[in-house]
């Protein structure tokens, strides 16, 4: 892999993993595109996705650490709104720490143009359908909410399907406030990438790495530089626009897809 393929896989993930437009859809489709080789390319993908963890732990260190001192000073009145963002962290990710290690195995075979491209377009349906459909919007995040948003989450391992988008629209048809919904949405990813990296951590022969090294490093500071910058426009985005934009994007991202693979 050359240094400058690491860098252009790099800015895509970084840029996609928080605009809701599926950056595992995206990095397959531009390897395609390019006819770059997609050997190794998950695990590749999950060192950019390890970048973008980093950022949100960076970006959003004073809520993480909150959240640590919930948990360790379980009786500490003041310390009740963290404890609860904790727990309800953890139910939404129970759906796809059960469900994930199961479909992983199984992606493979839709990591081509003509599946993503079908993906994209239900996905930009959803997003329709969560966006036009009226909600009361509720200003504190319901356990309800938080559980609906971790099954969506489950979908988000299809290329193709984007994760952050997935779970910010369900959050926002559960009746939250889409900018509450990106917040949390962007937490979510934490637990979900720990386990992704340790998955295929252990499924890759230390071999594939030969050659790797300084595209592996390049890559993920490039994504972990991006991914900061992405994570504080998207939280500004989402205040004043929907997710319709994006679903248009993908409909025609995914329209043209099908055409280029079927017509």
């Amino acid at each position: 892999m050359a240094i400058l393929q690491s860098i252009v896989l790099a800015l895509i993930q970084g840029v996609t993993e928080f605009i809701p437009i599926s950056s595992s859809g995206h990095l397959v489709l531009v390897r395609e595109f390019l006819g770059w080789s997609d050997e190794n390319g998950v695990f590749f993908d999950v060192v950019l996705h390890a970048a973008s963890l980093l950022a949100i732990f960076v970006y959003f260190f004073r809520d993480w650490f909150q959240m640590f001192l919930a948990a360790v000073c379980w009786r500490d009145a003041a310390l009740k709104a963290d404890r609860r963002l904790l727990g309800q962290l953890l139910a939404a990710t129970i759906p796809v720490a059960l469900l994930g290690p199961w479909l992983e195995p199984h992606m493979g075979v839709f990591r081509r143009g003509g599946v993503i491209g079908l993906i994209m377009i239900l996905t930009a349906l959803w997003f329709l359908f969560c966006e036009w459909r009226p909600a009361a919007m509720r200003e504190k995040l319901t356990w309800g909410a938080a559980l609906l948003m971790g099954l969506a989450q489950v979908l988000a391992v299809l290329p193709g399907a984007s994760r952050s988008g997935l779970t910010i629209s369900t959050g926002v048809l559960a009746g939250q406030r889409r900018v509450h919904a990106a917040r949390f949405s962007f937490f979510m990813v934490a637990p979900t990438i720990v386990g992704a990296v340790i998955l295929e951590s252990m499924h890759l022969p230390g071999a594939a790495l030969n050659g790797m090294l300084w595209p592996l490093l390049t890559g993920f500071a490039v994504c972990f530089a991006t991914s900061l910058a992405c994570i504080h426009f998207c939280l500004g985005l989402f205040r004043r626009y929907s997710l319709s934009m994006f679903a248009f994007y993908l409909i025609g991202m995914g329209t043209a897809l099908l055409l280029l693979r079927y017509a």
